[in-house]
């Protein structure tokens, strides 16, 4: 339990980060003849943040509980 409790934590702390990061990703709006635009479109995970904590908060109640036994 004690490892199910450690990877809970650290997923949930991994999430809270990944929602800092931006990406990039390439399309094309217009393309004419011989001529192509390329326009970068930002990206990034949306999701409410104490979606992340609430992780976190069962990862630790987790380990928490496998310490008392």
């Amino acid at each position: 339990m004690k490892k199910t409790g450690v990877f809970i934590i650290v997923v949930g702390i991994g999430l809270t980060f990944l929602t800092c990061f931006t990406s990039f990703s390439k399309v094309k709006p217009l393309a004419v003849k011989q001529s192509e635009f390329v326009r970068n479109k930002p990206q990034s995970l949306n999701w409410y943040p104490l979606f992340s904590v609430a992780i976190f908060v069962v990862g630790a109640a987790v380990l928490g509980r496998s310490s008392e036994i």
